[in-house]
């Protein structure tokens, strides 16, 4: 999260605070590797064996890629060019 640091209206009772959260700073620049972390969790001991695969040239693939690797899962990116 990055404050952003807008100027306020002037007035004494303006403590507005802003927070940005820059998709574009994540490890693969999105977002999505939280979802696909979360639903490769999910995933029983048995299907996490078999593997996960992903029909994508981009963002998707990624974050299937980087969530699969971090839990230890064997991935497959079949482009979907």
């Amino acid at each position: 999260m990055l404050q952003s640091h807008l100027p306020q209206d002037g007035s004494a009772n303006d403590n507005r605070k802003l927070y940005l959260k820059p998709e574009n700073l994540q490890p693969i620049g999105s977002f999505k590797r939280v979802a696909h972390y979360n639903k490769i969790a999910s995933l029983s001991d048995e299907e996490r064996r078999r593997g996960v695969i992903s029909y994508s040239s981009g963002n998707h693939a990624q974050g299937v890629a980087y969530a699969a690797r971090a839990l230890g899962v064997k991935s497959l990116n079949r482009n979907a060019r």
